[in-house]
Parts: structure tokens; sequence; C-alpha cells
């Protein structure tokens, strides 16, 4: 498993595109505090974790907006936000690096300028039912789920979201045992009937709305191991034990911005098998 991360070295809070950014409370001990969170983070991922340099762009060192990846191929975002879209040059130039070194075998860009689509921060990988959840609404484009499936050759199943969730990866998580970590309170009443359709009882794990708020959901996930954006409630902590070690980053600052754990790592491996990434390692 190889995560993409980018450094933090240009970000700030000096904007708000969502209701966790507050530029007037975003000082210079929350930057300082950043690069520590980024690099305790970066530690915990060890040989897991490619770093790369960030750009002058605030918001540029949350990679996992920045595409999302199956079996080798990166299909890459187009934000909703003018903020955001000033990244999409310097992500396709990245990618086309990646590309290069091996990382990727293909890399796809957004082929509609009138679709919005914001990468593995709405589009999450199921290996357990072998499609992807898309959310929807605030940031990416419903149709958009139609060019994802044709471009990668499997299924998407839409989760609208509910304001002021604007990511799907802030309120939905698959593990890798295949139970579902999720806040009901983020997805609109059809998607919440479509995910009970689809996952069993004993595979969901819901969440509060206070465990929502610390971003549970924005968590990391691989093997056995969980990296949680915050220490959780008791209650959920003993639910995820019985299968899991669980690991709490500080990631406060970054919060700040609205992203967590998840948020800041792009998973590169979606789709390969153990073998693949494994491979993958030792190039």
């Amino acid at each position: 498993m190889i995560y993409l991360l980018t450094k933090p070295n240009n970000f700030t809070v000096n904007y708000k595109i969502n209701e966790w950014m507050e530029p007037e409370k975003f000082g210079n001990s929350d930057w300082a505090k950043a690069q520590n969170e980024h690099q305790n983070l970066v530690s915990v991922l060890g040989d897991k974790a490619e770093v790369l340099d960030s750009v002058a762009l605030p918001d540029f060192v949350f990679t996992a907006n920045h595409a999302v990846v199956y079996n080798g191929k990166a299909l890459l975002s187009h934000f909703s936000n003018p903020e955001r879209q000033k990244e999409e040059a310097y992500i396709q130039r990245m990618f086309g690096c990646l590309n290069w070194d091996g990382y990727l075998d293909a890399v796809l860009p957004w082929p509609s300028h009138d679709l919005y689509f914001e990468g593995a921060g709405d589009c999450i990988w199921d290996e357990k039912r072998k499609v992807f959840w898309m959310g929807h609404g605030p940031r990416t484009s419903l149709e958009s789920r139609e060019l994802v499936a044709k471009l990668f050759g499997v299924n998407v199943l839409p989760l609208e979201l509910k304001y002021p969730w604007y990511h799907l990866d802030l309120v939905f998580c698959v593990l890798p045992g295949g139970e579902v970590m999720y806040y009901p309170g983020g997805l609109t009443q059809k998607s919440q009937e479509l995910l009970e359709w689809l996952v069993l009882p004993d595979d969901r794990i819901i969440l509060t709305k206070e465990d929502a708020e610390k971003f549970a959901a924005n968590s990391i996930s691989f093997d056995k191991e969980i990296i949680m954006s915050d220490r959780v409630s008791n209650e959920l902590i003993k639910t995820l034990k019985r299968g899991y070690y669980l690991r709490y980053m500080n990631l406060d600052s970054f919060k700040k911005a609205g992203g967590g754990a998840a948020c800041l790592a792009l998973n590169l491996d979606v789709g390969k098998s153990n073998d693949e990434w494994k491979l993958h390692i030792s190039r």
C-alpha cells in the first residue's frame, strides 16, 4: 500500500469554502503545529508514505481530492470552487511524474469541463462489494457517476450528501474487513436506504454526530489498522477494537480547514492485489 502526501509548507486557511474554515482564527502557531502533525502522520505510515513537494496553494496538501485511483489508473479531479481549481494544472503535472516513475500505469484527465469531481474525497472504493460509493451534491456532480463507471469499468453507487458535509469521506468510511462506518445525518434519507439495502446490519457501524464531528469517518485504514483524526467516543472505540488496532492522531490544524487523515493521503493502490502492491514497494 502506497499513500501519496504532499508537504504542508504552504498550508494555511485564508479563504472559506466550507463550514470548518475560519481564516480569522488561523495563525502562525496553527501553521507550525500543522508541520508537526503532518510529520507525525508520515511517521505512522512509514514506508507506505510517498511524500512530494507542495506548491504555493493552501489546500494542495489535501491529496485525496486530487484524483481517485483504481487498478493503476488515476482519474484527475475538476474542482467546484475557483480557489481549488488553481490546483488542477499542478496536479496534472505531479501525476504525470508519478506515471513516469512507475507509481501509476495511466493518468486520465477529467473529461468534462461542465461536471465537477473531487477525487477520493467523494469516490470511495469498497473492496468487499467491488463498487465505488460516490458522494454528490455539494462538490461532485451526480452525473459524474457515469463517467467514473465508464472509465474504470466498475459500478458506482451514488450517495447524496447533506450540508454542511461536503465530501463523502467526512461521513463514510469502508474498513478493510468490509464494515461501513458512516454518519446517517450526513446523508439524505434515500441514500441511507440504499446503503442499508446493500450493506448487511452486521457490517454497519453507525457514527454519532459527536464522533462524526471529530472526523471519525475521515480515517486511513489498511490490514487491521485504523489511523483516526482524533480520539473518538469509548463506545466507538470498543466497537472498532473488536477487529482493529486504533491509532489516534492530533490533526487539529488541518481540521480547521475541514480535513483529517484521509484527506491528507491518497491511496495509489486501490483495486490492486496484495502481491501487486508488494512488488510496487520493492521497485
